[in-house]
């Protein structure tokens, strides 16, 4: 249990230090792709172009990568299929 704490705790302060530099959209987008959401339920549920989630997803790796905080392991999800 308690490093499931550990785990939840570095991702919090991960993304906090993330949040920081992501615009909204990102964020919203980011926070779906998290909870397992596709491409597609994200695009419904944002009201915004599938594409547009697409490259919110590739600035939020760009920006992670940047900061070296990979350890929110977006980069190891699959792109679901649509």
């Amino acid at each position: 249990m308690q490093a499931d704490y550990a785990d939840r705790e570095s991702y919090s302060k991960h993304r906090a230090l993330l949040v920081e530099h992501l615009t909204k959209l990102e964020i919203n987008v980011l926070d779906l792709y998290i909870q397992h959401y596709t491409y597609k339920e994200i695009s419904k549920e944002l009201g915004v172009k599938m594409k547009a989630v697409d490259n919110s997803l590739s600035r939020v790796r760009a920006k992670a990568q940047m900061l070296e905080i990979l350890d929110i392991d977006i980069n190891s999800q699959e792109k679901p299929v649509e």
